[in-house]
């Protein structure tokens, strides 16, 4: 009977334990709801041609550069599109220049930037997507950590896929898009993407989990040890 009852425990034991860390990983396992593409608002809808974008900003131009922003502003459906790639139903191109079609800028980085919010318990997250940029995109900048990416360039009419697992912080995370212009021609940015994040199971459950099999196997190989006494 007693041997009976200690079993059951263990067993209620490890039980809560897996429950907890599923309950912990699907209560967590979440889109960043306001991680944006260009082009859209705060719905995530696309928005008309010539708006100004309200999730992305210039942060940093080529000195002398007179469109500077910090406005990134919704790109038509007319030239420069094509030669760049047709605008997507849930992301378009931005641009430091409210009507860019014979206006050139200055050679050089020019960065954009956008910001989403993650949760604060200790989780791990990723980013994934396709960009395109006129002329290339340099890489990336997620809070402190740079990361080593670029687009061919002049490759604007080609989508390339990119992803993000490492440099998130909790709360406010800042995420900037580096664009090079090489052939003193317009700056463009077209970013399709999205974002997930799940919590890392808490230290208690993982123990609870633990002591539970631990427990277990030590009866188990104590019992048979015992009955296997002739």
């Amino acid at each position: 009977m007693k041997t009976r009852i200690f079993v059951m425990a263990l067993a209620v034991v490890a039980s809560f334990a897996v429950t907890s860390m599923g309950q912990a990983q699907a209560a967590y396992s979440t889109p960043i709801a306001d991680l944006y593409n260009t082009g859209v608002d705060a719905s995530h809808v696309a928005l008309a041609a010539g708006a100004v974008d309200p999730n992305y900003q210039l942060v940093s131009a080529p000195m002398g550069e007179p469109y500077a922003g910090p406005s990134a502003y919704v790109v038509s459906g007319t030239y420069p599109i094509p030669p760049w790639h047709v605008n997507l139903s849930d992301a378009q191109w931005i641009n430091p220049i409210l009507s860019p079609t014979n206006q050139q800028q200055f050679n050089g980085l020019y960065t954009f930037r956008t910001t989403f919010n993650t949760m604060s318990d200790p989780f791990i997250a990723e980013i994934s997507g396709q960009i395109t940029a006129d002329d290339q995109v340099v890489g990336f900048i997620l809070n402190t950590t740079s990361f080593s990416f670029s687009t061919p360039d002049q490759g604007y009419a080609t989508l390339q896929p990119f992803s993000i697992s490492s440099g998130f912080i909790a709360g406010l995370n800042t995420l900037d898009f580096v664009v090079n212009n090489t052939h003193l021609s317009k700056v463009g940015l077209l970013v399709e993407m999205t974002g997930s994040m799940q919590a890392i199971p808490e230290p208690t459950s993982v123990a609870l989990l633990g002591i539970g099999m631990v427990g277990f196997f030590a009866f188990r190989r104590r019992f048979f040890k015992r009955n296997s006494v002739v």
